[in-house]
């Protein structure tokens, strides 16, 4: 666990020069983060609110920067992701552009990334066990998506007996760091006193499971679509719909299904989302101007059918 602390603030320090680094046409990730996480007041430059705590980089950013790095960023998602929302959270809770918006304990910035990925690439036939614990980018349609559901992150009990309040962290497969902690929730502590929990100061975060097939153009002539499944949490839940042509960028990982007390060794693989791109886009977009003649004609009639009606 110790080397696992140590390898994290490596990354963390490696990736702080990239924050710093500015490409030949003058980018600057400091710059990005300052235009896309806050919006702000144009004459005095003072933050009016936070948009969100995800950003997007450009794939070529990191391998113009660093391309060693980028390649073991795609092979080891696991080890160099953590590192850089590190350094990036770092830098936010220390610029005074921010001014402390980021500084709360439970606060958390989300990476993801675009771009062209080469030969991880892939559609959901092309997956297979060679890509697993990378970062692939998989291409396909959306053919259903679950309800978002909320999963606990960190639960808060407090004891009426001993005054005392504890907490616990849990985590999954999905987690990008960390080993499972279990499903197990605590009732009564080492005591045998009875837990209260404190649903308010409990932690949260969204999910939602959507399916993704590969694309029609693409599969082989006479055979079935392959599918795969991606999760999605946090602000990435419901970013698409089902019929929507979309890019995923995930880690590709297997989750074990335990029976009977004992593990098969056949795995389950999802893709644990870290971006999304919509490849396809409605049809018509409402301008301002449409919106309001809507809600005026809504406020004209009292009832729009009887109109529409009698104008036939």
């Amino acid at each position: 666990m110790d080397d696992n602390i140590e390898t994290r603030l490596a990354h963390k320090r490696l990736f702080a020069d990239f924050l710093s680094w500015e490409d030949d046409d003058g980018w600057r990730l400091s710059d990005q983060l300052k235009d896309e996480l806050a919006d702000r007041d144009h004459k005095t430059n003072n933050i009016l609110r936070i948009l969100s705590n995800r950003v997007d980089i450009q794939n070529y950013r990191l391998r113009n920067w660093n391309a060693g790095v980028q390649k073991q960023l795609l092979e080891r998602p696991t080890e160099y992701l953590p590192g850089l929302q590190d350094a990036i959270k770092e830098y936010l809770r220390s610029s005074e552009d921010f001014a402390g918006e980021f500084s709360k304990e439970d606060s958390e910035i989300l990476v993801g990334l675009k771009g062209e990925f080469g030969d991880l690439e892939v559609s959901p036939r092309d997956l297979n066990s060679s890509h697993l614990g990378k970062l692939v980018k998989v291409y396909g349609i959306v053919t259903r998506c679950s309800l978002v559901r909320p999963k606990l992150v960190k639960s808060v009990h407090y004891c009426p007996d001993t005054g005392v309040t504890t907490s616990r962290e849990y985590r999954d497969v999905t987690a990008l760091t960390g080993l499972p902690t279990g499903s197990s929730y605590p009732t009564r502590d080492e005591n045998g006193h009875l837990l209260v929990t404190e649903y308010g100061k409990c932690r949260y975060k969204d999910n939602q499971v959507i399916g993704l097939q590969e694309l029609p153009e693409t599969a082989p002539p006479g055979q079935l679509p392959h599918s795969v499944e991606i999760v999605l949490e946090s602000d990435l839940v419901d970013s698409c719909k089902p019929g929507d042509r979309v890019a995923v960028v995930g880690i590709f990982r297997p989750l074990a299904t335990a029976s009977s007390g004992s593990t098969s060794g056949a795995y389950r693989s999802v893709v644990v989302g870290v971006s999304i791109e919509r490849l396809t886009h409605d049809r018509y977009k409402w301008r301002g101007e449409d919106i309001q003649n809507i809600q005026g004609i809504a406020s004209r009639y009292a009832s729009i059918y009887g109109e529409l009606a009698a104008s036939a």
